[in-house]
């Protein structure tokens, strides 16, 4: 995407001014970037299976083996579904007060930046005053609708499935991990679980079944996200408030590959194998700058300047690669499943798609080198192994219940340095009915379940010994004890740490989420 903007006289430092506050205003609107990923990544589009857990690798049924395992559909019976799910969260981020003495003061709008790199600090008393206070999740509320046939062809399944988030069909959110978050919300963030992007999400799949106790499948899940940009006009340089815009947008879908295989023995012992591909949407954000009467020689060619480029990388709902293997037993009106899946959350890309750079000063000797910060020790996320476990328990021919858990490792840093990728281990509860009946020679389902979702609570603090080491990640100190003003003097309030970062001094968080989910289904007999 190219963006102009066009700006009418203005002194020097106005037009620099008024060039920040275009590329603030386009960038605000540009598309925006992913919160934890989709919500029915954690929440599933089934019941029934959000009742035993979210499992169903090897033991599958209705419209979640599109999303779950593929192949087990050919195994399952054919149907249409429709299903909706709410899930309130009371999960909280509460920062710690912070002493005065650590915020930036005022006097650095007299600062020389000569000791700054191009980042610097704003005053401690403009931060957005909601940045400081404690912060609760919001509900997210999904719609399920699908569909499988067989066409009467033995072992065949086709299906699709469509699952949008209500009341905005699509919706994000965007923020900085950093100290460079005091430019925006000033606020912490969940980043995996909590905070979760509204998208559509269709998946279509089909499965084969050439054996009796062999089923093959296919799906492609598909998150359209919506980006959105801005070509900005300003006919007075000195009126900031007073312009013309013209928006463009365009649709970023997100694709994501899901095989498996699934096999049933004559001693009804059940086995899923299932590979999920890693998905995101990644946005190279191109922005194009003109100004009026704001053309520049290039201090490296010597030639006219007239528009200023920018390149920014935007990553929208980041789910990573997983490979998970399902065993399932049935006894009669019993069934039992457990199932454990690696997840590849190393290669995670963030809302900025891993840009760690741009520290402010170097906190070990307040003296700007060239290329310092690539010293800067980055965040270093983990692969993890997640399990789930369900059990179902037909008590008579038309009703069931069902139970199930799960647990989940915070693949995320540690928040202890400069950065706040606030997550921790989850633990899932569930619990669930399903009841099947026929009506005018027609099979109907109708599932209820209930999950809740536990984030373990933790406690951050970045005072630690290695708080300021660049080694390890630490804190920066966005006002040196060698800056001066444009005289030359000391800079008043310089002396000893100042940070605008959010996590500091430190944080608690943690909390529970409960997602309600319902199903009706009419099964193809």
């Amino acid at each position: 995407m190219i963006y102009y903007s066009c700006i009418e006289k203005a002194s020097s430092s106005i037009r620099n001014g008024i060039i920040t506050i275009a590329l603030v205003v386009m960038l605000a609107h540009a598309p925006s970037t992913s919160k934890a990923g989709p919500a029915v990544h954690w929440f599933g589009n089934d019941a029934r299976s959000a009742a035993m857990g979210g499992s169903g690798i090897a033991l599958g049924s209705g419209l979640s083996n599109l999303l779950i395992n593929p192949a087990a559909m050919s195994f399952a019976p054919a149907g249409v579904w429709m299903g909706f799910s709410a899930a309130p969260g009371w999960m909280k981020i509460d920062p710690e007060d912070r002493d005065s003495a650590y915020n930036v003061p005022d006097s650095i709008y007299e600062a020389n930046p000569v000791v700054w790199g191009e980042d610097r600090p704003l005053p401690s008393s403009l931060l957005d005053e909601d940045g400081s206070s404690d912060y609760e999740t919001g509900t997210s509320y999904l719609l399920n609708i699908g569909v499988i046939g067989s066409f009467d062809v033995e072992g065949l399944r086709v299906g699709i499935g469509f699952t949008t988030s209500l009341p905005s069909l699509v919706s994000f959110n965007t923020w900085y991990n950093d100290e460079r978050e005091q430019y925006f919300s000033g606020r912490l963030h969940f980043e995996r679980f909590g905070e979760f992007d509204e998208v559509m999400t269709f998946y279509p799949g089909v499965s084969y079944s050439p054996l009796d106790w062999l089923s093959l499948g296919f799906s492609l899940k598909i998150d359209m996200n919506m980006g959105l940009g801005s070509s900005l006009f300003l006919p007075e340089g000195s009126e900031w408030e007073y312009s013309y815009i013209n928006p463009d947008g365009d649709v970023a879908p997100a694709f994501r590959p899901i095989a498996g295989v699934a096999f049933r023995t004559p001693i009804d012992l059940f086995i899923g194998l299932v590979y999920r591909h890693f998905s995101c949407t990644e946005i190279d954000l191109d922005v194009d700058i003109k100004v009026w009467n704001g053309e520049r020689e290039d201090e490296e060619t010597g030639e006219l300047k007239k528009v200023f480029h920018q390149d920014h990388t935007l990553v929208l709902g980041y789910v990573p690669r997983e490979v998970a293997l399902g065993l399932g037993y049935v006894y009669g009106p019993f069934s039992v499943e457990a199932q454990a899946a690696w997840e590849q959350w190393s290669e995670y890309r963030d809302h900025h798609g891993n840009d760690f750079n741009h520290p402010t000063t170097d906190p070990d000797d307040n003296i700007e080198k060239e290329g310092w910060d690539s010293d800067w020790k980055d965040p270093e996320f983990s692969d993890i192994f997640s399990f789930r476990a369900g059990a179902e328990w037909w008590i008579v021919d038309f009703a069931s219940v069902r139970a199930g858990t799960g647990y989940f490792p915070s693949p995320m840093p540690e928040q202890t340095g400069r950065y706040n990728y606030v997550d921790n281990d989850l633990v899932l509860y569930s619990i669930g009915t399903g009841f099947r009946f026929e009506l005018f020679e027609t099979t109907f389902t109708v599932d209820v379940a209930a999950q809740l979702w536990q984030m373990l609570s933790l406690e951050v603090s970045k005072l630690g010994p290695d708080a300021l080491s660049k080694e390890e990640g630490g804190l920066i100190d966005e006002v040196p004890d060698t800056a001066v003003d444009y005289n030359g003097d000391s800079l008043e309030g310089a002396r000893g740490f100042q940070s605008n970062n959010p996590g500091f001094p430190g944080y608690s968080f943690g909390g529970l989420l409960l997602n309600t989910a319902l199903t009706l289904g009419m099964e193809f007999n």
